[in-house]
C-alpha cells in the first residue's frame, strides 16, 4: 500500500513541475526585441541575413549575462530569419540547460 501510494506522489509532483515548467516558459514563444546598449561584442557566423546576426549577437551578450530567457528569445529570432543558419539552432539549448547559477 505504502508502494502505491510513493508511487501515486511522484508522477503528482513530475506532473505539477511538468505543467509549471511549460506554463512559465511562455515568453520565449514571443518575438525577441532587438535591445540597444548592449555593448558591440561580435561574433561572426555564416549567415546572409544581416538582422539574423543582429539577433545572434545580441543572444550571446545575453547568455554571456546569465539573461538565459532573452537569449533562448533571440536565437530562436535569429533562427526564425535565416533557418539555414546553423549557429543560430546550436546556441538555443546552450542556454535553455542547467548553470551554475540556474536550476531548471
Amino acid at each position: 500500500m505504502n508502494r502505491i501510494l510513493i508511487i501515486i506522489a511522484v508522477l503528482v509532483v513530475a506532473a505539477f513541475g511538468l505543467f509549471f515548467r511549460h506554463s512559465n516558459d511562455s515568453s520565449s514563444n514571443l518575438k525577441a526585441p532587438l535591445l540597444s546598449n548592449l555593448g558591440s561584442y561580435h561574433f561572426a557566423i555564416t549567415t546572409k541575413v544581416k538582422l539574423a546576426q543582429r539577433f545572434f549577437d545580441q543572444g550571446f551578450i545575453l547568455a554571456y549575462g546569465f539573461n538565459h530567457a532573452e537569449a533562448y528569445r533571440s536565437f530562436k529570432e535569429a533562427a526564425r530569419l535565416d533557418p539555414d543558419c546553423a549557429m543560430c539552432y546550436w546556441a538555443q539549448p546552450t542556454c535553455s540547460g542547467r548553470t551554475s547559477t540556474r536550476r531548471c
